[in-house]
């Protein structure tokens, strides 16, 4: 029995033992000769004894690795055009905004913001939701009256369009107002965007309460809520006319 007869009586097939490849590590002469090779360096002993010229070895092979791409880093330059993307080695990162302690608005927004940094028109919303909860109830009704605003008021506003508008229009005037009321020119401006937004949110709302009184005669006990809110936007509003702008709003309630 032959050598390939074994190996197939073993278990190897001969297609597999003729696919097998074997490891080329010798010197390039005795590659070239098909002999096997000692592979002593510099020069192998087989082509020493040949007296053959050993060729000497193959280099070592350098795999090419392929990093992550990372996406370009753009550092915004002011342009007559507008904001032009530019290439930078470093990253900008943009003023975070500044939390105050002092009982004034919750967070401030970006000055005319770049279309990426413009928050979403509900973000606005959301904002001014926490400032009605948060600042202006509890300086506009009791402590034991709280309730009924902070608690029954809010959770109908997430049901009924024109009570939500209502909160949002309260909550932007109110921090419209306090932010006129200061002093940086950056605050001032905010002021005036604040402003704007909540005097669409006012608009929307008394639509929407116009339409829910055509269709009912008695009115609710949110109606009623609503029209309060209502008369606190207009206190409000005229206080941002006013040379008393920086009165606290605890002296207005």
């Amino acid at each position: 029995m032959t050598r390939r007869n074994k190996r197939i009586g073993n278990g190897v097939s001969g297609d597999e033992h003729q696919k097998k490849r074997r490891t080329k590590t010798g010197c390039l002469t005795c590659r070239t000769r098909r002999v096997k090779c000692d592979e002593r360096k510099p020069a192998c002993n087989r082509c020493e004894t040949a007296n053959l010229e050993c060729a000497g070895y193959e280099g070592k092979r350098r795999l090419q690795i392929r990093r992550p791409r990372r996406p370009p880093i753009y550092q915004g330059e002011q342009a007559a055009g507008g904001l032009v993307p530019t290439f930078s080695g470093r990253v900008d990162v943009p003023p975070s905004p500044i939390f105050r302690a002092d009982g004034l608005p919750l967070v401030g927004l970006p000055v005319n913001p770049t279309p990426s940094q413009r928050p979403h028109s509900r973000a606005r919303d959301i904002l001014a939701y926490h400032q009605f909860l948060f600042r202006t109830c509890p300086a506009l009704f009791p402590f034991d009256r709280d309730h009924v605003w902070r608690d029954y008021l809010c959770e109908a506003a997430w049901e009924v369009e024109y009570v939500y508008d209502a909160i949002i229009a309260l909550g932007s005037m109110h921090r419209a107002t306090l932010l006129l009321s200061r002093g940086c020119k950056d605050d001032q401006h905010r002021g005036i965007d604040t402003k704007v937004i909540a005097v669409q949110a006012y608009t929307k709302a008394f639509q929407g309460l116009a339409e829910e009184l055509s269709k009912s005669q008695r009115p609710k006990v949110l109606v009623v809520g609503v029209l309060v809110l209502f008369a606190f936007f207009e206190v409000l509003r005229a206080l941002t006319f006013s040379p008393y702008q920086s009165i606290p709003l605890t002296v207005v309630a």
